[in-house]
């Protein structure tokens, strides 16, 4: 196993958590087990390997799934003996944050929080033809994990099956959020509606925003979540990138009450430096 693929630093007024990740889990089927990589719990989570972190595996109830825009999956979390989890620690406000992506494109992001009844969870998905990589992230007795899983929907696939090409705005609805990456690591995201800079952001899941990170291939996964900082226009992350490789962003933030997500792809370079095409 390549363990340590990539670290990530994320900050926002000075906070850090750092992305070591290093299972090839590109072509894999079914749950995947390993401890997680050290970081800073009070901002994100890092992907696979490492020598920290509780070993969780994610079984699907049904690996096969109907397309739909309400789709139930169900799923349970089992530890290394292959007993349930008996626990959960409450980490950015909820019990489990469930983060679905479409796969190998890196499309079709979800973050959802499932529901829970005894040892099974429950989280509604939309779900078109294909396939997708979840990731279950969590904590238990103390412990951080990410457990995953595939996920297959049958039917013919009508989405592009290709990573969107490297770029610097996305637009969602009448919002426009733009990232500049500095030469230093920096990646700022700066949102603004109708034009105009949002400087009153509001709360999610405790912070101004979050970043997700997945890279392309080996699928190694970062969830960071600044805690503090201003309410806007711009919301800051410094990532270091060890290996060369395409990489996408999601971006999430609150305003006027709902949940967006803009995303972004990056090209990293044989330096760690992260690559400017538009």
């Amino acid at each position: 196993m390549n363990t340590a693929i990539a670290r990530i630093a994320a900050f926002v007024v000075g906070l850090a958590v750092v992305f070591a990740g290093g299972l090839a889990v590109g072509s894999a089927v079914g749950p995947e087990v390993e401890p997680m990589a050290g970081h800073d719990g009070s901002s994100g989570h890092g992907g696979h390997g490492g020598e920290h972190g509780r070993q969780v595996s994610l079984e699907l109830t049904r690996s096969r799934v109907s397309p739909g825009a309400d789709r139930r999956v169900t799923f349970r979390l089992l530890d290394a003996s292959g007993a349930p989890l008996a626990s959960y620690d409450e980490k950015h406000e909820r019990d489990l944050h469930l983060i679905v992506v479409g796969t190998p494109g890196l499309t079709d992001y979800q973050h959802l929080h499932p529901t829970r009844d005894g040892d099974l969870w429950t989280a509604r998905m939309a779900l078109a033809p294909g396939r997708y990589w979840v990731y279950a992230d969590g904590s238990t007795a103390g412990e951080d994990f990410v457990a995953q899983s595939s996920l297959t929907v049958p039917g013919r696939r009508t989405a592009d099956p290709r990573t969107p090409a490297p770029r610097t705005h996305d637009s969602v609805g009448r919002y426009d959020v733009a990232l500049d990456a500095a030469a230093d690591g920096t990646l700022t995201f700066r949102v603004a509606r109708d034009g105009e800079p949002v400087t009153d952001l509001q709360p999610y899941l405790g912070a101004s925003g979050h970043l997700v990170v997945v890279r392309r291939g080996s699928l190694d996964y970062l969830h960071a979540h600044p805690e503090d900082g201003p309410p806007g226009p711009e919301v800051a992350f410094t990532v270091e990138f060890d290996k060369p490789g395409v990489h996408r962003l999601f971006f999430d933030f609150k305003h006027e009450g709902r949940v967006r997500t803009a995303a972004f792809t990056v090209r990293i370079g044989g330096h760690g430096e992260v690559g400017h095409e538009h």
